[in-house]
């Protein structure tokens, strides 16, 4: 008997669903005149990639006939269980596509567990239930006892069953596999807890959702679109509010931090197109006002910074259309304030009591200027530079109420 082999090697974009073996083990095994040819199966990624397969050609010069047997051998992967906390679960052992019997969820004391993932990060839910063609470690979440969920078409909204005050509260990713994507309105409403963990899967937060609670630190990832009125007015603890990098938030609302007394420091996402009325209003302590590079802010409402009492200088972006009526009011220890060029609107009392201010530069664009704009009591007069050559014919009659020093056609090229 003579025979001989030939192996030719083929490149192929395949997915693991469409073919089993990945690399063939070969060898030959001759008994009673039948050649074996014996493989087994090698593990493979998830992900589309490029696999090898091997071609096996064999040309066998017999004097009779042989049968050629090849036999499949099929790996186990193991799913292994990081708790977080959690009870511990035992891993599993399962072939490749073989149903998933998953054990009991963990326990978490204070918290009801809300699903595994297949990150650390929590990221990446685990929705199968079948056994992928690789080992997996699946982490699990959790959320705060006494959360509420409401379904909303295929998503949830949660709220607060009862108080418990100084409570530190987590809201889950999801729910029942179905995404938490709102806070409803007074969700939180006077419950006092003193932490929020919001995760980036939330995208609006309701009215009054956490008004008068006792937060100190505030932390708004970048999925948050929408904030509603009040939603964080008379947190008389917050000290700290951080919206995440690359914020999607659009607006500012109606009074959203009013009477957050103890904020020193806010910077207002580039993504931020307006500020509701008295949305930072008696914020006694803020002294540091910063708006994100990129800002398209256009508005700036009624009162939204009304008593911020410590704000010394305010740089106002490039873009900006309409400062309205009291919005930066009674700033008693405001000394610099400059105003872009694209600013058209600036409302009645809108620097109203801003006594150390001393000088400030109106842009040609203003078009209309209200009443008692920068009306206060000073030890000298206020000098306004204005662009415009002479009174335009929209500002109000009583706009320089307090008989500041006017210079009209100046250029102060600090604001631009």
């Amino acid at each position: 008997m003579s025979f001989f082999l030939f192996i030719q090697q083929y490149s192929l974009n395949l997915s693991y669903e469409s073919i089993i073996c990945l690399k063939l083990l070969i060898s030959f095994v001759f008994m009673n005149g039948i050649i074996f040819l014996k493989t087994c199966l090698l593990s493979e990624r998830g992900d589309i990639m490029k696999k090898t397969l091997i071609i096996i050609l064999i040309s066998v010069f017999l004097t009779s006939s042989i049968t050629l047997y090849y036999l499949w051998f099929n790996k186990e992967y193991t799913i292994t269980f990081e708790s977080n906390g959690g009870t511990e679960i035992t891993s599993l052992t399962y072939k490749a596509n073989e149903t998933i019997l998953f054990p009991d969820d963990p326990d978490l004391q204070n918290f009801e567990f809300a699903g595994w993932y297949m990150d650390e990060g929590l990221n990446n839910y685990f929705s199968s239930d079948k056994m992928p063609r690789r080992d997996i470690t699946l982490y699990a979440d959790y959320g705060s006892e006494r959360l509420i969920y409401t379904l909303i078409e295929d998503e949830y909204a949660i709220s607060y069953l009862a108080n418990s005050p100084g409570a530190a509260v987590v809201i889950p990713k999801r729910h029942h596999g179905l995404l938490v994507t709102h806070i409803a309105q007074n969700a939180f409403v006077m419950q006092q807890i003193a932490s929020i963990t919001i995760p980036n899967t939330i995208t609006s937060i309701g009215n009054n959702a956490f008004m008068s609670n006792v937060l100190s630190t505030l932390y708004i990832p970048n999925s948050v679109v929408t904030i509603g009125s009040n939603a964080f007015a008379m947190s008389s603890y917050l000290t700290e509010i951080i919206f995440q990098e690359e914020s999607q938030l659009l607006e500012i609302s109606d009074s959203t931090f009013m009477g957050c007394s103890l904020i020193t420091t806010i910077e207002i996402p580039k993504s931020v197109t307006s500020i509701g009325s008295y949305a930072f209003a008696y914020a006694y302590q803020l002294s540091s006002l910063i708006f994100e590079d990129g800002s398209l802010i256009e508005e700036i409402g009624p009162f939204a910074f009304a008593m911020a009492q410590h704000l010394e200088e305010i740089v106002l972006p490039s873009g900006l259309l309409s400062i309205k009526e009291y919005a930066f009011s009674n700033l008693i220890q405001l000394t610099n304030v400059l105003i872009p060029n694209t600013v058209t609107n600036i409302g009645a009392s809108a620097f109203v009591g801003t006594n150390a201010l001393t000088a400030i530069y109106i842009p040609n664009s203003v078009t209309v200027v209200g009443s008692d704009a920068f009306s206060a009591v000073r030890m000298l007069p206020i000098i306004i530079y204005c662009g415009a050559s002479e009174l335009p014919s929209g500002w109000d009659a009583s706009w320089n109420s307090s008989q500041g020093i006017v210079e009209w056609g100046t250029t102060n090229t600090s604001s631009e």
